[in-house]
């Protein structure tokens, strides 16, 4: 076993704006090298996907309007991480949008996820595990975000680069982990981390699943969504289709 630092860890609170500069401000160095990091990926697979930086920037624009009709708290976490990082909020737009504007054509992740209720555990405790499998070159860049925004629960997060967090749980005793999928019906619309980020405002395991069946996605994650009284569902999207377990 190889020991590993502990997670960097940011305590934040405030409006979303406040809290994207919090995160850009205290990680600014992480995400300034995992953009590049994306840039670098791109110039690898050009030979695979045409596609160029500023080519990623154009198509990630066109997710953006999507996302300011239906999150624009999220959008503003996205700008304050932009601000607080120095990095222009284009960039920032690509790789919360990377999946998309790739057409998932990379298949880089194999995450997983596994989750028992308190029924199956020896202190009667519900336990969740997530497996994060992203690209070797990001792993130096994740932190923890333990947050209290203004007008939403309070949460506990992971995160990397300039990613929204996602995969976490809330002070409602709701847990989310995020799977990649690749699914063939991929178009515009609300990219899968920003309907993802909106399960850590959920009250409720209902409010969850309605986060992650939001209309208009541009594609899907399969979502393992849990509570602390031990309920749990594991929801998989795509675009246009779901299927609840």
């Amino acid at each position: 076993m190889t020991n590993r630092p502990a997670l960097p860890v940011i305590e934040i609170s405030g409006t979303h704006l406040a809290i994207g500069n919090a995160i850009g401000e205290s990680f600014r160095s992480q995400i300034q090298q995992s953009v590049n990091n994306a840039k670098g990926l791109l110039e690898k697979t050009y030979d695979q996907l045409q596609l160029t930086w500023e080519g990623a920037i154009i198509q990630a624009k066109k997710y953006i309007p999507y996302v300011e009709e239906r999150y624009p708290q999220y959008l503003d976490e996205m700008k304050g991480i932009a601000q607080g990082s120095q990095i222009n909020f284009d960039e920032i737009c690509v790789v919360n949008a990377m999946e998309g504007v790739t057409s998932d054509a990379l298949h880089l992740t194999k995450c997983s996820s596994i989750a028992v209720n308190q029924q199956r555990t020896a202190n009667g405790n519900v336990l969740v595990a997530h497996n994060e499998d992203w690209t070797p070159d990001d792993e130096p860049f994740v932190y923890l975000i333990n947050a209290k925004p203004d007008d939403e629960p309070a949460f506990l997060a992971m995160s990397y680069g300039g990613l929204l967090p996602n995969v976490g749980f809330n002070e409602h005793g709701i847990a989310q982990c995020c799977d990649s999928v690749y699914p063939d019906d991929c178009r515009i619309g609300i990219p899968r981390i920003l309907y993802s980020r909106a399960v850590l405002a959920a009250r409720t395991p209902a409010d969850a699943i309605r986060s992650i069946l939001v209309p208009q996605r541009a594609a899907g994650y399969n979502h393992l969504i849990v509570h602390d009284s031990g309920e749990m569902y594991n929801v998989e999207t795509s675009a246009r289709q779901f299927a609840l377990i």
